[in-house]
C-alpha cells in the first residue's frame, strides 16, 4: 500500500486516498463524470482554425505574404467555426 503523505510511514486503509482526509474536506478533486457531457459541435472551432490556417497558407502564397494569409485564414476559420458551433448549440433537440 502507498504511504499517506500526511503521516509518513503509516499505510493507507483500503479505500482511502493518500493525503485526503476521511471527512472529505481535502483538496478539490475532479468528479469522475466531469467532462462526460455532450460534445456535439465542440470541435467546430478547432476545425475552423485548422482549415482556415491551411487555406490561409494558400492565400498567403498567392499574395506573397504568408503571415498575412495565415492571419486572414485563421480569422475566417475562427468566425466560421464559432458560427457553426453556436448554430449547433442553439439547434432544438431532435425528436
Amino acid at each position: 500500500m502507498a504511504e499517506n503523505v500526511n503521516e509518513p510511514g503509516r499505510a493507507d486503509p483500503p479505500g482511502e486516498r493518500p493525503g485526503v482526509p476521511v471527512d472529505g474536506n481535502g483538496p478539490d478533486l475532479p468528479r469522475e463524470d466531469a467532462g462526460a457531457g455532450s460534445k456535439e459541435g465542440g470541435n467546430a472551432l478547432a476545425l475552423g482554425i485548422a482549415l482556415g490556417t491551411a487555406l490561409g497558407v494558400a492565400f498567403g502564397l498567392a499574395l506573397d505574404n504568408l503571415a498575412l494569409g495565415v492571419g486572414m485564414g485563421i480569422a475566417i476559420g475562427v468566425a466560421l467555426g464559432a458560427g457553426v458551433q453556436e448554430q449547433r448549440r442553439r439547434r432544438p433537440p431532435a425528436e
